[in-house]
This record gives structure tokens, sequence and C-alpha cells, in this order.
């Protein structure tokens, strides 16, 4: 656009010549736009094969990440809370979304520097809920599954007592649901952490909506749903 000097229109009508091999000359007179058009079209028809593979895993890839984020925001998780790729990794693939589902299993987010809190909770699900409704920005987060053997124990422990050679003075908190399985796995967590850094124990942060924090986001999405609320929304 620029070094021929073109108009938005006439740009615009350049790229339509190109795509569209229905139409004829791009230009009411033939010349140098034509044969850049002709050549395009040759270009696209003559494509190697590894070219046209990677064409279409693309536009796979982007199909299959565009049903994961419309799955994640039936559950109430907003695209901004997803666009965090350094906080909890790509969210791309329905691997991807296995594995925030999955509940048997530690997993851990990402740590910055500037990290004021570490959280403690059941399923990755319940850590992109605490970042979303706090809109902290500045926790990471700990996912112990739905019990804690002796493996999960040795791991969360290490990563208890990491956390606090590097960021001395930040909280710790567990923040499992409000049942029964959820008082037991904070009284794990509360029991680990003291192991890994000594007291003072972590705070309890249980959610104040539903059983989980993930379930709290959804019963919140559900909510705005019900009364014509955009996500943007804030309750009073």
């Amino acid at each position: 656009m620029r070094r021929e000097s073109l108009s938005f229109h006439e740009a615009t009508t350049r790229l339509g010549a190109l795509l569209d091999v229905r139409s004829g000359s791009s230009s009411a007179t033939p010349g140098k736009a034509d044969n850049l058009v002709c050549r395009y079209r040759q270009l696209h028809r003559d494509k190697p094969v590894d070219l046209q593979q990677a064409v279409l895993n693309h536009e796979l890839a982007v199909r299959e990440q565009l049903v994961v984020h419309r799955r994640l925001e039936s559950l109430g998780v907003h695209p901004e809370t997803l666009d965090d790729e350094g906080r909890f990794r790509p969210i791309r693939r329905m691997a991807d979304t296995s594995t925030l589902l999955c509940s048997t299993g530690p997993w851990r987010s990402s740590t910055r520097g500037t990290d004021q809190r570490l959280v403690f909770l059941e399923r990755p699900l319940d850590a992109l809920a605490y970042e979303q409704l706090h809109a902290r920005g500045r926790t990471a987060y700990v996912a112990l599954g739905t019990s804690v053997g002796p493996d999960t124990r040795s791991w969360a422990i290490e990563v208890a007592a990491q956390w606090r050679r590097e960021h001395p003075g930040a909280e710790i908190v567990v923040a499992f649901g409000r049942d029964r399985l959820g008082q037991q796995l904070a009284n794990a967590a509360s029991d680990l952490v003291i192991d890994a850094a000594g007291p003072p124990p972590p705070r309890r942060e249980p959610p104040t909506v539903g059983c989980r924090w993930s379930e709290h986001m959804h019963l919140e999405h559900l909510h705005r749903q019900s009364r014509g609320l955009s996500r943007t929304t804030r309750e009073r």
C-alpha cells in the first residue's frame, strides 16, 4: 500500500482480486497489477505439499482453539483470563482443557518475582477462577487434586519451601472447597506448608458462593446470563 500509494479501497480491491479466482482483471487497464494477480494465483495453485499441510494444520488448530475457548467460556472463564499465558501456559487444545479440569494429580502455575501470594487449590480450573474473581495478577497457584498422597505431599513441600526462599514474607493461602473434602485438603495443605516453611500457618480462604472457586465462577456466569448482563458488569 505505501510503496504504490494505494488507498484503502484500492488495496482491498487488489486483495479481493488476488483471492477471487472468478474475478477478471484487477483494474480497468491490464498491467503490473494484473501480472501480480496472475503470479499470486499461480503460486496459490502450485503450493508445495508441505506448505499446504502447514496451512491445513494451522486452520485446524485455530478451530480447535475456538472450541476450547467456547467450552471454557461456558464455565465462566473470560477470554482475558486465558490471555495470561505466562501464568497459566497456553490453553489451545482439548488436551489442555483436560489438564485444567483434571483433579487427580498435582499441578502448578508459573511464578514471577513480583508475586505476593501462593494459593493451594484442588484443580487448575479453580486457579483460573480465583485469579479471575480476585483480579490480582500477582498470585501463583498449586493444585493438589482430590487427595494428597506421599508423592504429592513431598512435591508440594518442595514447592512451598522454594516459594518461601524466593518470596520471603509473601503470603500462602489454602483455598479449597467448603465441603468435607475441601476441609480435609485444606488441613493437609496447611500441615505440609508448616512442615516446609514453618509458621505462621497459611490463611484459609474458601469460596463464598458454591463449593469450589470454579463453581463460584460458574454460578456468577449463570447469574449474569440470567439477568442479561455483560461479563464486565459489576454487581452492586
